[in-house]
C-alpha cells in the first residue's frame, strides 16, 4: 500500500509540473505567427547587404579626397621646412 501511495505521489508531482510547464510555455508557442510573404517582402526587412554598390564607391571617393588633402598638407609642410632650412643655412654662413 505504501509503495502504491509513493508511485501515486510521483505521478501527481509529474502531472502538476507538466501542467504548470504547459501554461508557462504555451504563450511562447502561440505568439509565433507565420510570415505572410516570402522574405524580404511583407513584414521582413531587406537584408543589410543588398545595395547597388554606390555606398562603397562614395566611401572610396571620400577616402581618396581625404588622402589627397593630407598629401597636399604634407607637401606644404615640406615646402615650409625647406624654407626654414634655407634660412638656417643663410644664418650659419
Amino acid at each position: 500500500m505504501v509503495k502504491h501511495t509513493r508511485i501515486f505521489a510521483e505521478i501527481l508531482k509529474a502531472s502538476i509540473c507538466l501542467t504548470i510547464g504547459g501554461f508557462v510555455f504555451s504563450p511562447t508557442v502561440f505568439a509565433w505567427t507565420e510570415p505572410g510573404q516570402a522574405p524580404p517582402g511583407g513584414n521582413v526587412s531587406a537584408p543589410i547587404n543588398t545595395s547597388s554598390g554606390a555606398g562603397f564607391d562614395q566611401a572610396l571617393q571620400e577616402q581618396q579626397a581625404e588622402i589627397n588633402q593630407l598629401q597636399s598638407m604634407v607637401a606644404a609642410q615640406s615646402a615650409d621646412m625647406q624654407k626654414i632650412k634655407e634660412k638656417c643655412d643663410l644664418l650659419n654662413k
